[in-house]
């Protein structure tokens, strides 16, 4: 009987064929996963002024909540006062050594490309400080936690954030286009 050998002659042919570099289907995986990083990255990158107003209309919803709780916690009141671009919190009484926590005590600036308009409703018109002056109009709240009606928007590219006080008491928040 004849012995049958393998031939290493098949195995030499497909060695020879092997070519070093890459075909273009590789290539063209590797730049559509490029580009979908890039893209990714650019949005992360750029500064999305809808999600900036959703987080400073958030931010201002906590600092709230945070004064209505320590108004009724230490017995003082706090007051909300707006100026173009962004809020300042102190205590309603004249002198601010009346209690609260200092960190909450100071003026919040609005990041870029954000906007806030604030309406303040049943304001006392004829609120005036020690020296016969006008009071700026602001958001009130007193030792029981009750706030002053108050709506204030904050306004991104596309979306407003409407912070405000529902009819139950509380704070809300509602997103509307613009």
């Amino acid at each position: 009987m004849p012995k049958i050998r393998a031939s290493n002659n098949l195995i030499t042919n497909y060695t020879k064929r092997i070519q070093s570099g890459f075909t273009l289907l590789e290539i063209m995986v590797v730049t559509a996963i490029i580009g979908v990083m890039a893209t990714l990255l650019v949005g992360a990158v750029m500064q999305d002024n809808d999600r900036t107003a959703k987080l400073e209309a958030e931010r201002f919803m906590a600092v709230l909540a945070e004064l209505q709780d320590e108004a009724v916690l230490a017995g003082v009141p706090f007051s909300v006062q707006f100026s173009g671009g962004g809020y300042t919190t102190t205590t309603a009484l004249t002198d601010s050594s009346g209690g609260g926590d200092d960190s909450l005590l100071k003026q919040r600036r609005l990041q870029d490309g954000v906007t806030m308009r604030s309406e303040i409703f049943s304001v006392d018109d004829e609120s005036e400080d020690e020296n016969g002056e006008p009071l700026p109009a602001a958001v009130l709240i007193d030792t029981m936690g009750e706030t002053t009606g108050f709506e204030v928007r904050f306004v991104g590219d596309d979306t407003q954030y409407i912070v405000f006080i529902n009819e139950q008491g509380q704070l809300s928040l509602k997103a509307s286009p613009l």
